[in-house]
């Protein structure tokens, strides 16, 4: 097993057990066989592009984050929390900025 499907076949495992899905209900909303997901979760199968968008979509998460390994994970997953922060924040502050030219 190469060192790409090891790394697939964890992050399909831990996002489906964190999403509360068996292998079943995976296959099912993914339009999959259990056997499929199965075998992708021990590293004999690798899915197609199409296949792994969809598995992404239900598992709510962008594709390429089926192949980051942990450390990658945690960097992005801390960007991704900044990001959303100063958005946020920055919403916030239009907000009040629009209420207090308001009321000039």
């Amino acid at each position: 097993m190469s060192h790409i499907h090891t790394v697939f076949a964890d992050n399909l495992k831990a996002l489906r057990r964190k999403r509360n899905l068996t292998q079943a209900a995976l296959a099912e909303k993914c339009d999959l066989s259990t056997n499929y997901i199965a075998e992708m979760e021990a590293g004999k199968k690798f899915p197609s592009p199409k296949t792994m968008e969809k598995i992404a979509g239900v598992l709510k998460v962008k594709p390429f984050k089926l192949l980051l390994e942990p450390d990658e994970k945690v960097r992005l997953d801390r960007e991704e929390l900044t990001g959303w922060i100063i958005r946020e924040m920055k919403r916030e502050i239009d907000s009040v900025v629009e209420k207090y030219l308001k009321e000039e």
